[in-house]
């Protein structure tokens, strides 16, 4: 993936969905980098009813006319159909044999995504839990540090194609690694702003670190190419924590879920 999206003629956005949320654009073949200290909402931690992925967890969410299909992970860690529910007071529409002991991170999404569209999150907030299946909930602290972590992504962004001349909607791809990156609806992602809605192509290309960690196994000299590409870069490497950029701009995401700022 490093190679293909270097030999593309096209700007390009890679980014690791975690705590860290580390990110590369490269525009022209030139490389900049960025580490955003996103927070662990986007992986279902700081959430009152958030759990790791694991069984009986609600892992994404789908409209269904005006109610919510849980969709949940079994055993396996296979997507089963859950609970039909009403968002707005949890009565359940429709019962399911799948059972939910709580919420992961790319359920968040999800759960963030139906919400601002169907109008239950508005400013950053909520004037009542978001209700799921069996007793989970998503309260207003909740909606808090997922927009949080949300606008550490859209800063570190926008940061990013500031320092490299270029607006953000002009980037034509994004490559979206990690667990979170790959099983996460990547629309839904789009739709809440936290890859680029310009993308024309979105691959979700998983764990990285594993993939590589076996070609270099594989192909020891790979650590020379690898070195070469980490010198090239190091004058490209924006610190977040000392960039004016990212402050402006993380401050009126901050603005929004802590103050009530009307976007």
């Amino acid at each position: 993936y490093k190679s293909v999206a270097l030999d593309k003629d096209e700007d390009s956005l890679i980014i690791d969905f975690g705590t860290n949320a580390e990110m590369a654009l490269i525009v022209e073949g030139e490389i900049y980098t960025a580490s955003a200290a996103a927070g662990p909402a986007i992986e279902g931690q700081t959430i009152e009813k958030g759990r790791l992925a694991s069984p009986n967890t609600i892992c994404d969410i789908i409209k269904e006319d005006n109610n919510w299909r849980m969709r949940i992970l079994d055993d396996d860690l296979l997507v089963q159909n859950g609970d039909l529910i009403n968002p707005h007071n949890g009565d359940t529409i429709e019962k399911s044999d799948m059972t939910a002991c709580g919420i992961t991170g790319t359920g968040v999404i999800a759960a963030f995504c139906l919400g601002i569209g169907d109008g239950i999150i508005e400013n950053g907030g909520i004037k009542e839990n978001i209700y799921l299946q069996d007793d989970i909930y998503l309260t207003e602290n909740d909606i808090n540090n997922i927009g949080k972590a949300l606008g550490a992504f859209r800063a570190a962004e926008l940061t990013l194609a500031e320092s490299s001349d270029i607006y953000l909607d002009e980037i034509d791809s994004v490559y979206m690694a990690g667990a979170s990156g790959f099983y996460v609806d990547a629309l839904k992602s789009m739709k809440i702003g936290q890859i680029p809605p310009s993308s024309t192509e979105v691959f979700q290309i998983g764990n990285t670190s594993l993939s590589m960690a076996k070609d270099i196994v594989l192909n020891p000299e790979l650590l020379d190419e690898l070195q070469e590409i980490a010198d090239d870069i190091e004058n490209n490497h924006i610190m977040l924590a000392t960039s004016e950029i990212f402050e402006k701009i993380y401050s009126l995401e901050l603005a929004i879920y802590e103050e009530g700022l009307n976007r």
